[in-house]
């Protein structure tokens, strides 16, 4: 959980501007992979799906580069890109991030390990960090909205608006079809 405070601060409606979407802030491309997207329907907006979806893909980084600081640079970088910077320094994290200068392999990336490590010591001292926040009532997030489908009711609406709105721009259509009769 400490990683979806780095990635977005727990905001479900949080929106990067790679066009990464929820409290994971999972791409369309990376999401398609764990969740269901479509044009009607996007569970990187629901806390539940993209919570397991965002615990599969931190598995499958660790299982593909074997070590827990490359995986979550992974999180953020993409596995193919930590990969690549992790095999020229044979694996070694400290080496990667002080000497690698690959594309978009900037600060961001490079601190992102640590700042998980700095959010994860807040959150387990909590009460030292913020005394007294264990006793304050849990504020629940508003639902966001994951389906986006019009609803049969406007579907039937717009199919006889656009019905209307054809032949009333096209009357000599209707006309013509008459006169060959």
């Amino acid at each position: 959980m400490t990683l979806a405070h780095v990635e977005s601060g727990f905001h479900g409606g949080a929106r990067s501007g790679a066009g990464a979407v929820g409290i994971w802030q999972f791409t369309r491309g990376t999401g398609k992979q764990y969740l269901k997207i479509t044009r009607y329907h996007d569970d990187r907006l629901n806390p539940v799906r993209e919570t397991e979806a965002a615990a599969k893909l931190l598995r499958s980084n660790y299982d593909t580069l074997g070590d827990w600081p490359l995986a979550i640079t992974a999180y953020n970088y993409g596995t193919g890109g930590t990969a690549r910077a992790a095999s020229i320094y044979g694996g070694d994290y400290s080496e990667m991030v002080e000497k690698y200068n690959g594309p978009r392999f900037g600060f961001a990336v490079k601190n992102y390990y640590a700042e998980f490590l700095a959010a994860l010591r807040v959150h387990r001292y909590e009460d030292k960090y913020f005394p007294g926040i264990a006793d304050e009532a849990t504020i629940r997030p508003a639902p966001i909205k994951c389906d986006f489908a019009p609803s049969k009711k406007s579907s039937k609406k717009a199919h006889s608006a656009r019905i209307h709105h054809v032949a009333a721009k096209a009357p000599h259509r209707a006309k013509t079809q008459q006169q060959k009769i």
